[in-house]
């Protein structure tokens, strides 16, 4: 029995003699032999790998983080267990160990999802976590009685400029991230003094655009403002975690009843000012618009009309 402690590569040989010496002894051939270290220990987790996803709740086609703790692991899998789509963007197609993920379900549905990692030593598998998924039209906090817009034309500065046709309304950087029909999109806060107007925004719609505020800065904040532009109806406005609610943000997330020229409302990270909506770092949040009533007849929306203008401004500074 031998016992080699270090790895690496060695090569043996034997050899046999008796009281005759060396014309009598027999050598073996060279024995190559490669030894290799213990296997590490597998990974670790301290809460057992489980995932956690914001907002527990997602919507199809948004993106959405999914995180978890693990320690000593050279990949971690995803997989999709059960659900409407076997493949998920950013999930089933990546093996890195980094936490979070960015995961987009292209379908609505219920899905299980887990996360393997692995070393040469062993792994860990996490325990499952049930996803419902809801549509685009679906927002788990919006008035029943009203109808998610989902794409419009949007026009920057005066009513007779071009228009962006099909712009996907669910997501923020699609409308504040311009500020013509010609530019390229930024991701939020978006291009400094951006005036978007959605056309053919029915009395009944509402408009919940997804965004993900980034690190936090005590000097960055910004405004909205209800341009004179359009004579508009008057509007409600919220910044809240849960799409489509009108309610379910803190008071300086809430504005109601805002006509043209009016102050919207104000976000910002600095946590002393209670007045204005406080953000949180790297957060996923919804900003929610309604008219304030469906039925309001006004210059740029007569009665009989049941489509008519959204306009807001937007100025932030860093």
């Amino acid at each position: 029995s031998v016992t080699i402690s270090q790895p690496g590569s060695y090569t043996l040989q034997l050899t046999c003699s008796n009281p005759g010496g060396a014309p009598n002894s027999l050598i073996s051939p060279p024995l190559a032999i490669t030894v290799v270290g213990a296997p590490p220990s597998p990974p670790t987790s301290t809460d057992g790998l489980t995932l956690a996803a914001y907002p527990a709740a997602p919507t199809m086609a948004v993106p959405f983080p999914i995180s978890w703790n693990v320690a000593n692991a050279s990949t971690c899998t995803g997989m999709v267990t059960a659900g409407t789509a076997a493949n998920v963007t950013g999930w089933t197609t990546l093996s890195t160990v980094t936490s979070p993920r960015t995961v987009t379900i292209s379908q609505a549905g219920n899905y299980t999802l887990q996360l393997t990692c692995a070393n040469t030593g062993g792994s860990i598998t996490s325990p499952p976590l049930q996803l419902v998924v809801s549509p685009l039209s679906a927002c788990a906090g919006a008035p029943a009685v009203l109808t998610r817009i989902l794409t419009t034309s949007v026009f920057y500065g005066a009513y007779t400029t071009p228009v962006r046709a099909g712009v996907d309304t669910t997501e923020w950087d699609n409308i504040w991230g311009h500020y013509s029909t010609t530019d390229t999109s930024l991701p939020w806060p978006g291009r400094q003094g951006s005036a978007p107007t959605l056309k053919n925004f029915v009395r009944t719609n509402f408009l919940a655009a997804h965004f993900r505020t980034g690190a936090s800065s005590p000097t960055k904040t910004g405004a909205f403002t209800f341009p004179y532009n359009i004579a508009a109806p008057m509007i409600d406005m919220t910044v809240s975690t849960t799409c489509g609610s009108f309610t379910n943000a803190s008071a300086g997330c809430i504005r109601s009843a805002s006509g043209a020229g009016d102050n919207l409302l104000t976000w910002t990270f600095a946590t002393t000012n209670q007045s204005k909506c406080i953000l949180q770092a790297n957060t996923d949040y919804y900003l929610n618009v309604k008219y304030d009533d469906p039925n309001e007849v006004t210059v740029a929306c007569v009665a009989g009309s049941q489509a008519c203008a959204l306009p807001t401004l937007h100025n932030y500074t860093n």
